[in-house]
């Protein structure tokens, strides 16, 4: 399954907006694409606050029981904040330090990127041969280990984004 999923969308208060864009983002290298292909530009430009972090520094993380899919196991969240100029090159999600964590096969996990703003102008992401742009805040797309995907800001205001990692439970696999 992928697409928006518009009938699915989460609501999400300014409160809870101004606490994602005051995490403590980390400038963390991306993994996983060809490095070969893109400018050294682009493998540096990750910024994320996620699950992992917050357990290690003890943060709160209970106001984020809202992100969760209710029928995933294993869910990990990761707030990413793209600044101006940033992109995410074609790749595949390989999830390896999901799995080594949590024992999942790689083809049974699942990503949703949550828009967490309306769209603005210059925020793209595209998954396989789907471009997608004026989003809604809520609105997400959800792919498997296997579909490329890649994202961009070249506009002139921060995305603010949720990576969802999880497997869905068997019974809600459609």
């Amino acid at each position: 399954m992928s697409g928006l999923l518009k009938w699915d969308m989460l609501k999400i208060d300014e409160s809870t907006l101004q606490t994602i864009k005051n995490l403590d983002y980390r400038k963390e290298p991306h993994i996983g694409f060809d490095k070969t292909v893109y400018p050294e530009a682009c493998h540096k430009q990750n910024q994320h606050y996620n699950s992992g972090h917050a357990i290690k520094e003890g943060t709160d993380w209970a106001w984020t029981d809202m992100f969760v899919p209710k029928d995933w196991t294993d869910v990990g969240l990761a707030f990413d904040r793209a600044d101006p100029g940033y992109i995410i090159p074609w790749h595949t999600d390989h999830f390896a330090n999901y799995c080594n964590r949590f024992a999942h096969d790689r083809t049974k996990v699942k990503r949703r990127l949550v828009f967490l703003e309306d769209w603005k102008t210059g925020h793209y992401f595209q998954l396989e041969n789907d471009v997608y742009t004026y989003w809604r805040q809520g609105e997400y797309v959800e792919w498997s280990s296997e579909q490329a995907h890649m994202g961009a800001n070249v506009g002139p205001e921060p995305r603010y984004t949720l990576q969802i990692t999880g497997v869905p439970n068997e019974s809600s696999i459609t």
